[in-house]
């Protein structure tokens, strides 16, 4: 396929509870992406469910036939992001199919002196450091509550600007794309099925209300910040953010297994007929 590039999203939390666990669960995932999806995106939460820098090394180098590119995730907010930040910096020059996202911080995942930092300042000081230390290196930046910090990072470093999917999207690909030059990345959680399931409902709706949606506006909420429903539905959304300028769309999957990675790919398909 050679439309836009695509890949799946992971949280920490869903990977197993210790270190090797979360290895081999990723090295599992990476098994069952085909030739469709070429990124695997690490989410962060909280500290305690992250992947470590070291475990990253491991993904990295257990990637060496360069098909599928691994992505960590580093929120700016967190007071251990000093710290991972020069972990990683460590990393980065080793492995051509590195990849690093530098996001603000889901304010869930924060405690209250976290959330009361500023993101914008360390989000492009690190993108330039990391720019620095690797020409190669993927790097994206989130732009959910710091739209123009990741802006700036973006005209600084080339750095892909990282979108949460939504009603506007159409509109902030563009305004993105005119102001940096650039494609957009987008993100979307998704679930591919006609019955949610009680599984599903929880992780999603959980998505949408920390996203700012009050619990009676769910479902508008569902149709506005996901993507849900039948394999074309999904395949006709995909196409209009390809359509819209984005570059790479990026899902993560409601339910976490080889079904729904497979359906996402599909979809993906679907996207350019």
């Amino acid at each position: 396929m050679d439309v836009f590039q695509a890949g799946i999203a992971v949280k920490p939390s869903s990977l197993g509870r210790s270190q090797w666990e979360k290895l081999e669960k990723l090295q599992q995932i990476v098994g069952e992406l085909d030739s469709n999806i070429r990124y695997l995106v690490i989410d962060s939460e909280r500290a305690g469910d992250d992947i470590q820098p070291s475990t990253f090394s491991r993904l990295l180098e257990s990637l060496s036939d360069g098909m599928v590119r691994a992505v960590l995730t580093l929120p700016v907010r967190r007071r251990d992001f000093g710290e991972r930040l020069e972990a990683v910096m460590e990393i980065i020059p080793c492995y051509d199919g590195c990849g690093i996202c530098l996001v603000a911080g889901n304010p869930a995942y924060l405690d209250g002196d976290e959330r009361g930092r500023n993101a914008g300042r360390p989000l492009v000081e690190a993108a330039v450091k990391i720019r620095a230390r690797s020409k190669s290196c993927l790097l994206l930046v989130g732009t959910e509550n710091i739209q123009h910090p990741a802006i700036m990072a973006a005209r600084k470093t080339g750095a892909k600007p990282f979108a949460l999917f939504n009603h506007a999207i159409g509109d902030e690909l563009a305004r993105l794309r005119k102001l940096t030059g650039l494609e957009a990345a987008v993100y979307t959680p998704y679930y591919v099925g006609a019955d949610l399931g009680d599984d599903v409902w929880r992780v999603l709706s959980g998505y949408v209300v920390r996203r700012g949606y009050p619990h009676d506006k769910v479902a508008e909420g569902l149709d506005a910040l996901t993507m849900v429903g039948t394999l074309d539905r999904i395949g006709v959304r995909i196409r209009n953010l390809w359509m819209g300028g984005a570059g790479l769309v990026v899902g993560y999957p409601a339910i976490l297994d080889r079904l729904q990675i497979k359906l996402f790919s599909r979809a993906l398909e679907y996207s350019v007929l």
